[in-house]
């Protein structure tokens, strides 16, 4: 396991790694989960009215941070979570809002810097701590890169017979490709640290706000 502060999994992808884990729907964290977490460093880091930019590379690295041990604990991997994409995040984490919102907030982590994290979106900027995710997500790619560098060897062309031309068969229209899910990028993780990862559709964004202000309303004195 690499060291904390070199983890290469956000809280979305933790929670979606406990939820497979555990084989169980809804949010895959308990209450106890969440309080066996030391979120000292992260409290320093999420404070309200830190610049946007330092919470995109402090906070969010400082979240990491604390959730890595309980994502070590489950026996996860980085390759077991390769792949997983923005739906099943936003989904996951809109149903642990009201589990993991409330910890959060009691540990001095200012929600409305996790807020502010929506931000780090646009920015283009990967944290360090995730920065080690999209070269993990290509092992594929980089192998078949690999192999195409070798030189290969060459063999002396043969002699072809000539034969006349033949008519070209008209080719056949290709079938359109199908969408496919796209993976997690350093910006979609560091939105969803913030419980409100970006939705596709309003619809979306709906039902993670209705779930953060049910979890700040039972967090209230």
């Amino acid at each position: 396991m690499a060291r904390p502060r070199s983890a290469l999994l956000a809280l979305a992808l933790m929670l979606t790694a406990f939820g497979a884990a555990r084989a169980q729907a809804g949010c895959p964290l308990t209450a106890a989960d969440v309080q066996a977490i030391n979120f000292s460093k992260a409290a320093q880091a999420c404070r309200a009215g830190t610049p946007v930019a330092q919470l995109c590379e402090s906070c969010v690295c400082a979240l990491v941070e604390a959730f890595t041990p309980a994502v070590a604990a489950a026996g996860f991997t980085q390759d077991q979570v390769t792949g997983v994409n923005q739906d099943q995040a936003t989904q996951i984490l809109t149903t642990c809002a009201g589990t993991v919102l409330g910890p959060l907030r009691s540990a001095g982590i200012s929600i409305q810097a996790l807020f502010q994290l929506q931000s780090c979106q646009g920015s283009g900027v990967t944290p360090t701590c995730l920065a080690g995710l999209a070269q993990a997500q290509q092992p594929a790619q980089n192998g078949t890169a690999q192999q195409a560098a070798q030189p290969q060897a060459q063999t002396p062309p043969q002699p072809q017979a000539q034969t006349p031309p033949q008519p070209q068969a008209q080719p056949e229209a290709q079938p359109r490709a199908q969408p496919v899910a796209r993976p997690l990028a350093g910006g979609d993780l560091a939105q969803a640290l913030g419980s409100f990862s970006q939705a596709r559709t309003q619809s979306q964004q709906a039902q993670v706000a209705a779930a953060l202000a049910r979890a700040r309303r039972a967090a209230a004195p």
